[in-house]
């Protein structure tokens, strides 16, 4: 099961790379590649704006034409798989460099890879990106850089505006 797991990841990391070159004829970016289940996920992202469903409709088939040619998915899905390709939605997958810098002062949730020392789960702030990796404004307090390569899983978190509380009015002023 678990080679299973690691000859599915990367076959992941192999599909990020060829999709990558597709995604980007259309000024996209591939956000990740997952190889799950019965299902190869695609999602990508549009970095200037909401990414039109149609250019989703267009970019699917040439993906799975793309994904044709390549032998290792025939090995990982001898049946049949699921081709998704969707938009990230409200909470984003952050993989590169790029990804971290474009969302600097975001909230974001981070999964170390085992054996990193310290939590392995973080939550804050990204307050800065560099050669040496990330620094991340930590909820529990203080500050934390992390290398890239010890990050397994990283995602930004949608922080809900806060909301004025509704007033019902002042009790029991009603005159008669």
């Amino acid at each position: 099961m678990a080679q299973n797991n690691q000859a599915r990841a990367a076959l992941a990391e192999r599909l990020f790379a060829l999709i990558g070159p597709i995604a980007e004829e259309k000024a996209l970016e591939v956000l990740d590649v997952e190889c799950a289940g019965d299902a190869i996920r695609v999602t990508l992202d549009d970095p200037s704006g909401p990414l039109d469903s149609a250019l989703l409709d267009e970019l699917t088939p040439v993906i799975s034409e793309a994904l044709d040619d390549v032998p290792e998915v025939d090995s990982a899905y001898p049946r049949s798989y699921l081709l998704e390709v969707s938009t990230p939605g409200i909470e984003r997958l952050l993989r590169t460099r790029a990804h971290f810098e474009r969302f600097v002062g975001s909230q974001v949730a981070i999964k170390l890879k085992p054996g990193v020392e310290g939590e392995r789960r973080l939550q804050g702030r990204i307050s800065a990106v560099g050669d040496e990796g990330v620094e991340i404004e930590l909820d529990s307090g203080g500050k934390r850089s992390v290398a890239l390569e010890e990050i397994e899983r990283a995602r930004t978190v949608f922080e809900w505006p806060a909301q004025p509380k509704k007033s019902l009015g002042a009790k029991g002023s009603a005159k008669k």
